[in-house]
């Protein structure tokens, strides 16, 4: 079952979203894809490449970074992280440029049917610290009409008149 909650954060507020929650865990950022089928750990979640941002990362605590199970992508060439299978945190990141900024999410699945069809349930420990890193990402934001916004990006969609698309 996934538990997720959706936002538009501008690279600002998406920075002060990842301090919040790296200063209080051990956590890894990871690059959704991979070279080797090994997790490749980036520095912060504002990874770019061909100068632009990379949209996807995953939040993993630094005890279960070898339990993070990669999927290879035969037909591209990489490995991507399988969020399903593995302890993560996913952050979709808003696409910003200035003049509209689409909504994004954090998310992270309890439970995924296993390979024999059964109900396989992920760590307590998982769900209890990634249940909390959604509660801390709420009350950073500001909730308005049903939508969750950064300060930041409020603070840019009142002064500059900005649109926010799905």
């Amino acid at each position: 079952m996934s538990h997720q909650v959706r936002f538009y954060l501008d690279p600002i507020d998406t920075d002060a979203l990842a301090a919040l929650l790296c200063d209080a865990e051990d956590l890894r950022v990871l690059h959704s894809r991979s070279a080797s089928a090994a997790p490749r750990v980036v520095p912060s979640v504002t990874v770019e490449e061909n100068g632009a941002p990379w949209p996807l990362v995953y939040f993993v605590q630094a005890a279960d970074l070898d339990q993070v199970v990669m999927r290879h992508e035969r037909d591209e060439g990489y490995w991507t992280v399988d969020a399903l299978r593995s302890p993560v945190l996913e952050l979709e990141r808003c696409f910003f440029d200035g003049s509209v900024l689409k909504r994004g999410r954090l998310a992270f699945v309890d439970r995924f049917r296993g390979d024999d069809g059964n109900w396989v349930a992920k760590p307590r420990a998982f769900t209890g610290w990634a249940s909390d890193a959604l509660k801390k990402a709420k009350k950073m934001m500001l909730r308005q009409k049903g939508e969750y916004i950064g300060t930041h990006a409020q603070s840019w969609l009142e002064q500059w008149h900005g649109r926010l698309i799905d």
